[in-house]
Parts: C-alpha cells; sequence; structure tokens
C-alpha cells in the first residue's frame, strides 16, 4: 500500500492520470486549494471502503484490509 497525504488533486484530474500499474486507486479530494488524500492498494489484497465515516473537518479514506 502506498499513502498520499496532501495530494493537491481535485477532481479535474482523472484517475486515469495518475493510475500506477498493479493497484487500485482510492482517493477523497478537497476541491479546494491543497488537501486531498490517496492511497494505492496492491490489486491481490482484498479490501472493503467503509463510506459510512464522514467528517466536515478532515479529508480521509477509511477502508479495511480482507
Amino acid at each position: 500500500m502506498i499513502g498520499v497525504t496532501e495530494s493537491k488533486l481535485d477532481s479535474s484530474i482523472l484517475d486515469t492520470e495518475i493510475d500506477i500499474e498493479g493497484y487500485d486507486l482510492l482517493r477523497n479530494v478537497r476541491n479546494r486549494h491543497g488537501g486531498g488524500v490517496a492511497c494505492y492498494i496492491r490489486k491481490y489484497i482484498s479490501f472493503n471502503v467503509i463510506n459510512d465515516v464522514f467528517s466536515n473537518y478532515i479529508v480521509n479514506i477509511i477502508f479495511e484490509i480482507l
């Protein structure tokens, strides 16, 4: 897994522009100046994204490795 903080990505950047071969991409963008997070998980690792955790103050990605 590779975690990226302060990615500065926004919705204008397509996933295909930042893909890494052999990895699944998860990302959460701020759509404002700065911030954002991304995570790359190797394709052979099973995971579930947990969407029911929400914060107005923290940009995050929460997932569980199976």
